[in-house]
């Protein structure tokens, strides 16, 4: 099935399943709007009743002030007066009960007095006295029987104790003749009597006066009870409205949380189908990829391998020296007859030098003369960045001097018949390898992986030294998101492509460092960030078009915006350049040369930087945008990491001139 079918069908299924899925009503937002309105109408004009209904209120208590003033001074007189009648009936209390006590007392003397005298016999001593002596003559000149005499003994010794008695009841009786019943008390409680009765009237006549004062007020506001009454009432109205407009809005609110719902999970639901149709549709394409590799197989797969090597051979051939090529044809006769592997440099015959031209910059006369010198062999070699994307390729070094050309014409001769076997042993699988990769036994990929195991290493940079890069910074989601998708293509693509034309001027020695400028992150540093990850990722020579590879080599980044007020710098030390430079202090030095600017990140492989126009600290970027690849490349040559521009040594130096896409 095609693809394009394949995405009708799943379109189809898709619009099948969301109709027989169960809808629900989306909220009225209208209908709750209206009613909602409605409440609020009758709310208002309600407010604004229940607002001249204040209005009348007010207008009726006009000089309330006044009536409350004189209404708490007559309270005051009225506190007053009751404050001096509680007083006095305090003291008339005090004197009532002192009365009460005095007649208790007396009644208390009489009582006792009556209780004495019914006890005693007689009222005198003289009395007493009489009847013991009457006693005693009985007992001395009658004759009296036993029982008599002590009943007269017993009679005698009565009167005896009792005379004392007769001295406490005379005294008794002069204590109560003596005894005041409370005169004085009494003129006090009439006089007391009198006080509170003259309170009392003046307290009356303040009443009086009161009660005239709330009749007069009470006038004044008339009715003002029912006015209050109805203010009240529609007050209890407006809340209840507000509460019925409140419970209206949880309604809604709840109607809404469901529906919510019920979107989330329509929405999850329509993801988990859009899944289901990319996964579909990825098998779809992913076959038919497999179908386009099956029918490339058809074509023979190392024709630019060969190409490369046909070009590079003719180029080598064409710089060997006249006198050099002769003794290369008389070498190559011998070994003709003797070596198998040099046959091959016997039939290097005339081809096309396709790409390759030699470089127009070249190091000073001064220079000159010292490298040269009078031997052609030692005669240095400039190349372009095109000629070491090819050298590159093909995993050789490039040749730097005429002395390296026998060499490579070799290796070059190697990489020939190593090719040569690969598009032999293509002819004899093509058919098995079609049916594996329809299969899935194994992949396209996978059959050029072990292209370059028989053949020769390159003299520098195989995977196996390739550095490993931590990248301390974290990725911020800003960039990782599907609008930037596009965006992170063209960073990853520059950067990439700029990668590979640094790692080849690397190859021709003595760079360690390189300053350039970038486009596509238009001044953010974290995009910045991810452009240096592009140049830095590892490179197979094997690829198609490589991308990246410069690892190895440190780096400084910048990168302004089309308004010329950000400019983002990044700094990239290599592992093995540690214990000379780390990457976060190279960064602050160049910041504190330019005179300003904010770390973002730092540590000993990466930091990242951002300059803004700043006309207090004389910052501005059109200027710094130069001002910060000078400063960079010039400290660096003061540590010794990038070579001088007078030095007589045989390093090339490179700069964005010798880069085309720059």
């Amino acid at each position: 099935m095609a693809p394009k079918e394949a995405k009708a069908v799943a379109k189809k299924a898709k619009k099948v399943e969301e109709d027989d899925t169960p809808k629900m009503k989306e909220p009225d937002y209208t209908a709750y709007d209206e009613s909602v309105k409605a409440i609020q109408d009758k709310i208002d004009k309600l407010q604004k009743e229940k607002e001249a209904l204040q209005a009348k209120i007010t207008e009726r208590s006009s000089g309330k002030d006044g009536f409350q003033a004189q209404r708490a001074e007559i309270r005051g007189e009225l506190d007053e007066i009751s404050k001096q009648m509680d007083a006095i009936k305090e003291q008339r209390d005090k004197i009532k009960q002192m009365l009460g006590d005095k007649r208790a007392e007396g009644a208390a003397l009489k009582e006792e007095m009556g209780k004495m005298k019914k006890s005693l016999g007689y009222t005198n001593v003289e009395d007493i006295n009489a009847r013991i002596a009457q006693i005693n003559y009985k007992m001395q000149h009658e004759s009296l029987t036993l029982k008599q005499e002590k009943d007269y003994m017993a009679e005698i010794k009565e009167l005896n104790r009792d005379k004392p008695k007769l001295s406490q009841l005379s005294n008794l009786n002069s204590k109560l003749d003596n005894f005041d019943a409370g005169t004085d008390l009494r003129e006090k409680q009439k006089e007391l009597n009198e006080q509170f009765g003259m309170l009392y009237e003046k307290k009356k006549g303040v009443q009086e006066k009161f009660r005239e004062l709330q009749d007069s007020r009470t006038a004044q506001e008339g009715d003002l009870g029912a006015v209050r009454d109805e203010k009240t009432a529609k007050q209890d109205k407006i809340r209840e409205l507000i509460e019925e407009r409140n419970k209206l809005r949880d309604a809604f609110n709840e109607e809404k949380r469901a529906y919510k719902v019920f979107q989330d999970e329509q929405r999850r639901k329509r993801q988990e189908a859009m899944a289901g149709q990319r996964k579909a549709e990825a098998e779809e394409r992913q076959r038919a990829r497999l179908e386009r590799q099956v029918e490339a197989l058809d074509d023979q797969p190392y024709v630019e391998e060969l190409a490369r090597v046909e070009q590079c051979t003719r180029y080598c051939k064409t710089l060997v020296p006249d006198e050099a090529k002769a003794e290369a044809e008389e070498k190559k006769e011998t070994v003709f007859n003797n070596k198998d592997n040099e046959v091959v440099l016997l039939k290097k015959d005339d081809r096309n030098d396709e790409g390759i031209v030699a470089a127009t910059k070249v190091k000073s006369k001064k220079s000159s003369k010292k490298k040269g010198g009078g031997d052609a062999s030692k005669q240095k070699i400039t190349l372009n960045m095109d000629s070491f994307k090819d050298w590159a390729f093909l995993g050789l070094p490039p040749p730097m001097f005429l002395s390296d050309i026998p060499e490579l014409l070799t290796k070059l001769e190697e990489k020939k018949k190593h090719f040569e076997q690969k598009v032999k042993d293509w002819e004899e699988n093509k058919e098995e390898l079609k049916r594996k990769i329809l299969a899935g036994e194994i992949k396209p990929e996978d059959l050029r992986k072990d292209d370059d195991a028989g053949a020769p290493a390159a003299e520098e940079g195989g995977a196996d030294d390739y550095p490993v890069i931590k990248y301390g910074a974290e990725v911020p989601e800003s960039i990782t998101s599907e609008k930037m998708e596009k965006k992170m293509k063209k960073i990853i693509k520059e950067g990439g492509k700029r990668g590979v034309e640094i790692e080849g001027a690397a190859d021709m020695g003595g760079l360690q460092f390189f300053c350039t400028s970038m486009d596509e992150p238009g001044g953010d540093a974290d995009l910045l960030y991810e452009s240096m990850k592009a140049m830095n990722a590892f490179s197979d020579p094997t690829e198609e078009e490589r991308k990246g590879g410069s690892g190895r080599i440190g780096k400084m980044l910048i990168s302004k915006n089309q308004e010329d007020s950000k400019l983002a710098l990044v700094t990239y030390c290599p592992p093995a350049k540690h214990g000379e430079l780390k990457a976060d202090q190279w960064m602050k030095d160049v910041l504190k040369a330019l005179g300003g600017g904010e770390l973002l990140f730092g540590d000993a492989f990466t930091a990242k930087a951002m300059i803004q126009n700043d006309a207090d600290k004389g910052l501005f970027v059109l200027k710094l945008k130069d001002s910060a690849i000078t400063e960079s490349i010039n400290y660096l040559k003061g540590k010794g990491l990038f070579p001088d521009g007078d030095d007589d040594s045989d390093e090339m130096v490179f700069g964005d001139d010798d880069f085309p896409s720059m």
